[in-house]
């Protein structure tokens, strides 16, 4: 698990790939965050501006670790081609 700094900026990264390998684009995607105590943060690519595409098959998302200490869970969920999960956990402290 990583550490960080309260209001800390954090880049979550995510690449998709098919079974070959192969980068690709999904047809949806989000990223899923869920600070500890607080309601769930959803940012959608193509709706939300934070979510940003770097390439085909690479996004990320910057957010502003600001709403709670303790540990925060995170998951990019992609939808229809591509479609897949991949999560974590970042402790953020004071």
């Amino acid at each position: 698990m990583s550490h960080f700094i309260m209001d800390c900026n954090l880049r979550f990264s995510v690449t998709i790939k098919d079974f070959a390998g192969t980068l690709i684009d999904p047809t949806g995607l989000r990223l899923e965050l869920a600070p500890p105590g607080r309601s769930l943060i959803v940012k959608i690519f193509g709706t939300d501006a934070e979510v940003i595409k770097d390439s085909t098959g690479a996004y990320h998302c910057d957010h502003v670790m600001a709403e709670a200490i303790g540990e925060w869970r995170w998951r990019w969920i992609s939808t229809g081609t591509g479609a897949g999960a991949h999560s974590g956990i970042v402790r953020v402290e004071p």
